[in-house]
């Protein structure tokens, strides 16, 4: 009886953990970390979101710039969300970790909170690299890159480097 019991009850967890809902499983998947970049409006965005990039892209005058590594659409293992505000008045769009300093935008200068863009780590794990942001106070814009020679170029544009926002996948 004890043995029935054990093979009922492993056969309980076995499907149990089977059923598990497939976006869960999509969540622990980074995906790409779209980047455009508007000429007119200097400003860059950043989408995970293959339907927004295209309507930034067709309708509101965006280029494709690839991508700036990969993160997770939803909260994965050590990620935080990555927030994405939106100025209108200054064509600019902000990312950030950090909950107050989205709230100072939001309320200070305006910005509109346009939610969680992706989750990022906030320390480097195995095989993750930085998410360096940069501003531009002439043009106002944020610029966020994975790449250190980017980093020193957007410097000799006069772009101001940040620091890191974050840790994302190659």
């Amino acid at each position: 009886m004890k043995f029935s019991f054990a093979i009922l009850a492993a056969a309980v967890m076995a499907v149990q953990a089977s059923a598990l809902p497939a976006a869960d499983a999509e969540k622990a998947q980074p995906v790409e970390f779209l980047r455009s970049y508007h000429v007119a409006n200097t400003d860059h965005f950043y989408t995970t979101d293959v339907n927004e990039m295209n309507i930034a892209t067709t309708t509101h005058g965006y280029g494709r710039e690839g991508n700036a590594g990969r993160v997770y659409t939803g909260k994965a293992r050590q990620t935080t969300p990555l927030f994405r505000v939106y100025s209108a008045y200054w064509k600019d769009h902000f990312y950030t970790t950090n909950p107050q300093e989205r709230d100072s935008y939001v309320w200070k200068y305006k910005y509109t909170d346009e939610g969680v863009a992706g989750h990022v780590f906030q320390s480097g794990v195995c095989g993750s690299i930085p998410l360096y942001r940069l501003y531009h106070t002439g043009v106002i814009d944020h610029f966020y890159t994975t790449n250190a020679a980017e980093v020193g170029s957007a410097q000799a544009l006069g772009y101001y480097n940040e620091g890191i926002v974050g840790f994302v996948m190659p």
